[in-house]
């Protein structure tokens, strides 16, 4: 796991950095990835704003279970929604339910 000293920073918790972290690998390998930034640069361009869109491409969806693993962290699922929590609370991600198939709990962001 590398933990860029940056995101610590503006984290200010390791745990924070490294879910972060593990955020950002994922969202930089979504299939559509490049659509998204597509997207979301014409929104911003027509509309004069900075970050305030409702994302349509991009989204990747977790289970804390899995972040869990994925991050070598010895915590509990609660632990970890709180972790993602505070990561949005603090606007360094966003959140959603499955637009689709609302029977789906996992959470994307």
């Amino acid at each position: 796991m590398v933990i860029k000293e940056e995101i610590v920073a503006i984290t200010g918790d390791t745990n924070l950095a490294i879910v972060l972290g593990q955020l950002m690998y994922w969202q930089e390998r979504v299939n559509d990835y490049d659509q998204y930034i597509d997207e979301e640069e014409c929104r911003c361009r027509s509309n004069g704003t900075e970050h305030d869109f409702y994302h349509t491409y991009g989204w990747i969806y977790k289970k804390a279970s899995e972040l869990i693993d994925e991050c070598m962290l010895n915590v509990s699922d609660k632990s970890m929604r709180l972790y993602l929590k505070k990561l949005e609370d603090m606007g360094f991600i966003s959140s959603r339910d499955n637009p689709h198939h609302k029977w789906d709990k996992t959470k994307q962001y």
